[in-house]
């Protein structure tokens, strides 16, 4: 290689290092400020004045509000409650509104009213995933601390002395999941069905309305039929009750 082509090499290699350098400084400046909007965010006064502080006139008020309709109905005013909507994956998100969008077809939803109740549902279901998530890496923990080559962690008093191991780590990890978190994803599963039920429910139609005083036998019902045995009271068998067998085994013409 000459003198030349090595000082092409070096001002490549020089050019990549600055490009490198450059793409990390821009993606630590995107992390940190999208820290600070989700910072800004979580302080709900902050988040409230500076949103209505760039309102200026009705007009923009009507727009606000179309834009919440078209949001609202699209799914995007769900998947922005959600919080931090820019961690969320892609598929994530795309599985959430897919799921979302598919209830309200399934349920043809007449009002407000199931609309609300379905994304209630959504809800249920997307934390459901999040707390599986949780018990998922719990349980990779677990199964290091119980099954790796090295021994397990112990845990140790605050003071340290004879006996100062308490027991181990591990115990902690396990009763933190079997207390905590398969507690929440039962209680997000019900959450979902109760949801889903209560949909439902709104659809079901109402019962016959009945007021009852002091009765002493009351009998609701479209018809009643009122069986008589042979012991209650016995008929006696004439010519009408045979013609009336025979009527019934279609021996006999009815009149």
């Amino acid at each position: 290689m000459t003198i030349e082509e090595q000082a092409v090499a070096s001002a490549e290699q020089a050019e990549d290092e600055e490009d490198w350098d450059t793409k990390i400084r821009e993606w630590r400046e995107d992390r940190d400020r999208r820290f600070r909007e989700i910072r800004h965010d979580a302080r709900a006064v902050f988040k409230t004045v500076g949103r209505w502080g760039g309102l200026r006139d009705e007009a923009e008020w009507h727009a606000i509000c179309e834009k919440a309709r078209t949001d609202y109905a699209s799914g995007r005013f769900l998947i922005e409650q959600l919080g931090a909507e820019q961690y969320i994956y892609p598929e994530l998100m795309a599985t959430i509104w897919k799921l979302r969008q598919g209830l309200l077809d399934q349920f043809d939803t007449a009002g407000p009213a199931e609309e609300m109740l379905v994304d209630l549902a959504i809800l249920g279901y997307y934390n459901t995933l999040r707390i599986q998530g949780w018990i998922g890496n719990s349980a990779t923990l677990i199964e290091a601390e119980l099954f790796g080559q090295e021994s397990p962690t112990a845990k140790f008093k605050e003071r340290y002395g004879y006996g100062a191991a308490s027991g181990l780590k591990v115990e902690e990890m396990v009763q933190g999941l079997v207390q905590t978190l398969f507690p929440l994803l039962d209680r997000c599963n019900r959450m979902f069905i109760r949801n889903l039920r209560a949909i439902k429910d709104l659809r079901a139609p109402a019962g016959p309305a009945v007021a009852i005083g002091a009765a002493g036998q009351v009998n609701v019902g479209t018809q009643q039929v009122n069986a008589v045995t042979a012991t209650s009271r016995a008929e006696p068998v004439g010519d009408g009750a045979r013609s009336r067998g025979r009527r019934e085994r279609g021996m006999e013409p009815q009149t």
